[in-house]
């Protein structure tokens, strides 16, 4: 069992941005206020950042109490921290809302690497005491978002002439021997090389699947130079008028002449 230390009241760190909880309940501090002998020691890390007992911390300070029982545990990371804050308030105390648990979540998934989504989406799961259809809905917005930079980023990269295994790489399609993952890259330069109906419609493909990767309008006319090209501003070809000759043979004789330069701007000066 954890040794429990004497901790300074003012030595306990809290920081709201590792914390899952987002409200205090004034009824439940009231309560520790009056039981403060039979309350559990609260919880911090290494640094004495508060894990676990936040009301158990307000109602010390109510009491104005100058130490309050702790238990230090080391962690590695801010996500690590509010992993075990979290695991902790699943046990005991006033449990997080459902907004608070979505936060969490969208938090913790949004720095996890692609390839790991899949596991800790189901771990997320587990420890918010979630179905399986409420932690899709959170976290779905964060897949397609991904799945879109990675599009823009492939893209990019392709007008770029990278080739296939430098846009997988970056990318981070390997598999486990770290070789790029050669049927998903194809699939996707498919998707850029062919006018399909994501293409002819403009519409956006929100599945943005690695074979559904067709490019918008905008897309298909950068990959075809199409806004590469300016329009002249002054047209060089001029039609002939229609000769005697060209009259009675019943067509148009053209030639070539000499570019159409405009006349120079007159300054003020010269046109008064």
């Amino acid at each position: 069992m954890d040794s429990v230390i004497a901790l300074s009241i003012d030595d306990v760190v809290y920081r709201q941005d590792l914390y899952p909880r987002s409200l205090t309940d004034p009824a439940r501090v009231q309560a520790y206020h009056e039981n403060l002998e039979v309350m559990p020691p609260i919880e911090v890390n290494q640094h004495h950042i508060l894990i676990d007992g936040w009301h158990r911390w307000t109602a010390y300070r109510k009491a104005k109490k100058t130490t309050i029982p702790a238990i230090v545990t080391e962690t590695s990371s801010d996500i690590h921290l509010k992993e075990l804050a979290v695991e902790r308030n699943a046990t005991h105390g006033l449990q997080l809302s459902g907004e608070d648990k979505q936060a969490y979540a969208r938090e913790v998934y949004h720095m996890t690497p692609e390839k790991e989504r899949k596991a800790k989406r189901e771990s997320l799961r587990q420890l918010l005491s979630v179905s399986e259809r409420t932690i899709r809905d959170w976290l779905s917005r964060i897949d397609k978002d991904t799945k879109e930079k990675q599009r823009k980023q492939a893209f990019d990269m392709w007008l770029a002439c990278y080739t296939q295994e430098e846009i997988a790489t970056a990318l981070g399609w390997v598999n486990e021997e770290g070789k790029p993952k050669q049927q998903t890259i194809a699939d996707l330069l498919k998707g850029f090389t062919e006018n399909g109906k994501v293409a002819e419609s403009g519409e956006t493909d929100e599945s943005c699947d690695a074979d559904s990767f067709h490019l918008t309008k905008v897309q298909l006319a950068a990959a075809e130079h199409v806004t590469d090209f300016e329009v002249p501003l002054y047209n060089v070809w001029k039609q002939q008028e229609k000769t005697a000759r060209a009259e009675a043979e019943g067509g148009l004789v053209f030639s070539f002449l000499e570019p159409q330069v405009p006349p120079p701007l007159e300054s003020a000066d010269e046109a008064r």
